[in-house]
């Protein structure tokens, strides 16, 4: 393939990618999901562009500094939306002003720098100077920068999402959010090559164009799923309980209230509540009778979060099950403690004894 082939794919790709999320309806016109999508149409559109720019000028065949400034002074914006709508996503909107305008700082600073070296170069704009090949070399260093702070923000955020639901849903909701890990790495990657590829040679960037290929239509093919599905309703409704749970003073247990807390949780399991699939966190307070506030309480000071203490309970029984009922399927295992079908039970029982239903059958037998 040659560049001008590469370049001119690159444009039909994001063309295309750009149009699909165009074509992406948001269910009640929710304005975070919309707010998201437009950041990341502004992120495909910005990297259509540069290619589009780059095939049509012609700078990379003039020699590699010319083809780096024009992708730098599109490439840096585009990873700054992009990387917004991740944040977006994650902290429903709410963004405080460095994780709005990094980008855009990053950005007017390497354009500063490119036009005093043009200017100081004295030479046309196409031409090759050591001014701006040192101004590009500064930038790369900036755009590095800019990545790191937004994936040490991604996985935080990310991190913080896992323990709201963990606090609230009664199952492990991770796997939902796998497509947002995996984005986050691939910006990661591209934070780690670009500053290099763009000045390397043609195969180089032709395997790292390969890598965008693959990369960047996940990213998009993932997020519309993701818009598309109840899970950011989810989301939100896990942080809105960590929200409501922040508000709550600091809770410390007197002896009397601690022994309340474990004789209602006691008599939940005797009534088998554990035991029920789907339960949130809130209904299994009120079906507990004590406030939501001192369940959660109860559950940290314990050191556990709600989702994982299920889990625990839910194998524990599953165990005595199967002891008791060796010739049950694990589908009628899943169903009676609690567990969504047999999959999850399959997965989570790996998880904490570290082997299947089977071979814990096999074992005591």
């Amino acid at each position: 393939m040659t560049l001008e082939q590469m370049q001119f794919a690159s444009v039909v790709v994001m063309v295309l990618l750009t149009l699909k999320l165009l074509m992406l309806r948001i269910k009640d016109n929710e304005s975070v999901l919309i707010r998201a999508k437009v950041l990341m149409i502004g992120g495909t559109t910005l990297i259509g562009l540069q290619f589009l720019l780059q095939l049509i000028l012609g700078w990379r065949m003039m020699g590699v500094t010319q083809g780096v400034m024009l992708n730098m002074a599109l490439f840096i914006p585009a990873s700054w939306l992009l990387s917004l709508t991740i944040l977006v996503l994650q902290r429903h909107g709410r963004l405080n002003l460095w994780d709005k305008w990094v980008g855009g700082l990053t950005w007017v600073l390497t354009t500063g720098l490119m036009a005093i070296a043009v200017w100081k170069g004295g030479e046309s704009l196409p031409c090759d100077t050591p001014e701006l090949r040192m101004a590009e070399k500064i930038g790369s260093g900036f755009y590095v920068a800019m990545q790191s702070y937004y994936l040490i923000r991604h996985f935080t955020n990310l991190g913080n999402m896992q323990v709201e639901m963990d606090n609230y849903y009664d199952r492990d909701m991770s796997r939902y959010l796998h497509w947002m890990r995996l984005s986050i790495l691939i910006l990661m990657v591209l934070a780690i090559i670009v500053p290099f590829v763009i000045f390397a040679s043609k195969i180089l960037m032709l395997s790292a164009s390969f890598l965008a290929y693959l990369g960047i239509p996940y990213f998009v093919d993932s997020f519309c799923y993701y818009v598309k599905s109840t899970m950011p309703a989810k989301v939100l409704a896990a942080e809105k309980n960590a929200e409501e749970d922040n508000k709550t003073p600091a809770h410390t247990f007197s002896e009397e209230k601690l022994q309340r807390v474990d004789k209602a949780v006691e008599e939940w399991m005797a009534r088998e509540g554990h035991l029920k699939s789907g339960i949130l966190l809130p209904i299994a307070a009120a079906e507990m009778g004590i406030p939501k506030y001192l369940l959660s309480a109860w559950l940290s000071q314990k050191g556990m979060k709600f989702n994982p203490w299920l889990a625990y309970l839910r194998v524990e029984e599953a165990k005595r099950q199967l002891k008791e009922h060796p010739d049950w399927s694990n589908d009628t295992i899943a169903q009676r403690c609690g567990f969504s079908d047999r999959t999850t039970l399959q997965r989570t029982f790996k998880e904490k004894t570290g082997m299947t239903p089977t071979q814990f059958i096999q074992e005591n037998q």
